[in-house]
């Protein structure tokens, strides 16, 4: 059955039989029948969507759905780092020890806000429908939200460690990614030349910034200091203030140091 005559079936389209179905499926699903005044009805309604509906008829007080329903709505950075690591595969028990967060309200959060996890090798429908990007090269400047579930997503969970160890909150909301090229943000330089190249208003690819960029990095690896002109480049992409330019504990992940390969590899084509 094409997804349009699904489309068209009332309330199918937030069900488990709809294959673009978005994340938050299960919660849309339970106000589809609140709304409608519908009672749920096996097998098209889980326990979660008659969690849902329950709580939102007044008939149940579900503290674990709550908490779930407070980090989707309410958290700020909270609930988009628990959907990155989602989005990283990370064990929900590892999850629930790092954020502190108990195990039912995170297989709330999952089932009803951001079932995702099932299909993290569908890679479109990952990039399209949950991060709703085509790339990594579509990330700005001002969206620290979207690189941290890209990259963790892309680069896994090594990187979205450094991405939220190493900027605040309220560093984010106010400067976006630039807060990334603040000291003393202590991420690997490779890092800041991925996040540099993704989030620039332009594409850089094959570019004279590109060569610039690519440039500091081979100066840093070599404990050089980068060109002069590196910080009016940044300046011209919006980055300011300029990358670090002393030597940082952190090597980097091996992900991000594969991704700057092709960039180096293309250059020197």
């Amino acid at each position: 059955m094409s997804a349009a005559i699904l489309a068209a079936i009332p309330g199918v389209e937030h069900s488990l039989a709809n294959p673009l179905r978005s994340p938050d499926w299960r919660w849309q699903r339970a106000e589809w029948l609140y709304d409608t005044e519908t009672p749920p009805s096996a097998p098209h309604d889980d326990d979660f969507i008659r969690r849902a509906v329950a709580e939102m008829d007044g008939q149940a007080d579900d503290q674990a759905l709550s908490d779930a329903a407070a980090l989707r709505y309410l958290s700020d950075f909270r609930g988009i780092e628990l959907e990155a690591r989602i989005l990283a595969n990370q064990d929900p028990m590892e999850i629930s020890l790092r954020m502190e967060i108990s195990l039912p309200c995170i297989a709330a959060f999952e089932a009803l806000f951001f079932d995702v996890r099932p299909r993290l090798a569908q890679t479109s429908w990952i990039w399209h429908e949950v991060l709703g990007v085509t790339g990594l090269d579509n990330l700005r400047p001002d969206d620290a939200e979207s690189l941290w579930k890209a990259y963790a997503y892309r680069f896994g969970l090594e990187t979205l460690d450094l991405l939220v160890e190493n900027a605040t909150p309220a560093q984010l909301r106010r400067e976006g990614v630039r807060a990334y090229f603040h000291l003393p943000a202590q991420i690997p330089f490779e890092l800041q030349f991925l996040i540099a190249v993704h989030c620039a208003p332009t594409t850089l690819q094959g570019t004279t910034q590109m060569k610039l960029l690519l440039d500091a990095l081979r100066r840093q690896q070599q404990h050089q200091a980068p060109l002069p002109e590196f910080q009016d480049l940044l300046a011209s992409m919006a980055l300011l203030p300029p990358m670090n330019a002393d030597e940082v504990p952190h090597p980097a992940p091996a992900k991000i140091t594969a991704e700057i390969g092709t960039f180096q590899e293309a250059d020197a084509a």
